[in-house]
């Protein structure tokens, strides 16, 4: 199945979530960055997390600004995309969601810092 058409199968999951991101993205703004890498798309079933390298002068950060589906299948995703993170010479995930994945994140060795949270990889 190509990434488009895989893109195309959560396009309902996607826009949910962004209805939680207040539209910074349309679905059609999510493919075109996934098509040219500048997105980095890991679905699992019915869940999905869209990552993004954010480069600071003292680090790159693995970003997960999106995310749809249950606490359980995305933190199954995170040895993956913390293996790519990794390999794309980040030195931690963060992760800008709703309040209520802070409850379980946290449990798992997530931070807060505010809403945003972070995961230290390095």
């Amino acid at each position: 199945m190509s990434i488009t058409a895989s893109l195309i199968g959560y396009k309902d999951a996607i826009e949910a979530a962004l209805s939680h991101a207040d539209y910074s993205h349309s679905f059609d703004d999510i493919v075109r960055g996934v098509l040219t890498g500048q997105l980095h798309f890991y679905p699992s079933g019915n869940d999905f997390a869209i990552m993004e390298i954010q480069q600071y002068p003292r680090f790159n950060a693995y970003h997960c600004f999106l995310a749809g589906g249950t606490t359980d299948a995305l933190l199954e995703l995170q040895e993956i995309i913390t293996q790519n993170a990794k390999a794309l010479n980040c030195d931690r995930l963060t992760f800008t969601g709703r309040r209520g994945f802070l409850r379980r994140l946290k449990d798992s060795g997530w931070e807060e810092q505010a809403v945003h949270m972070t995961y230290p990889i390095g």
